[in-house]
């Protein structure tokens, strides 16, 4: 978010794609859980919607880039972006179902891997 006290934008001097999609996913399902109801989520369904599909290219096998971890400098194949990423579009999985969206639910949090414990 920034340096305290500011919150004027991240000071990594790098973008962090998989980190940051799957973040604002992660957020977003968690606003769900605590409004109980995905409304915030409709909203903004068209970005999520692109940060899912990136995720889903980019994610399993993340390319050189910073992630939290940064202490290591930039890395490929970092497994903590990976979970990240997998968290990512198991929280889209679980808002499309909110909202409704079977299909999508089911492609993005298949049957056999239930989401219970919101």
């Amino acid at each position: 978010m920034g340096t305290y006290p500011v919150a004027n934008g991240q000071t990594y001097g790098g973008d962090m794609p998989v980190e940051e999609c799957g973040n604002m996913l992660i957020l977003t399902a968690a606003i769900a859980a605590v409004d109980a109801n995905a409304t915030f989520a409709r909203t903004h369904w068209p970005v999520l919607t692109t940060w899912v599909h990136y995720l889903k290219e980019h994610g399993f096998d993340p390319e050189n880039q910073l992630c939290t971890d940064d202490f290591a400098g930039h890395l490929a194949r970092n497994t903590n972006l990976s979970v990240k990423a997998i968290m990512g579009i198991a929280s889209c999985g679980h808002l499309a179902g909110q909202l409704g969206d079977q299909k999508t639910e089911a492609e993005y949090q298949p049957a056999n891997q239930p989401a219970s414990g919101w």
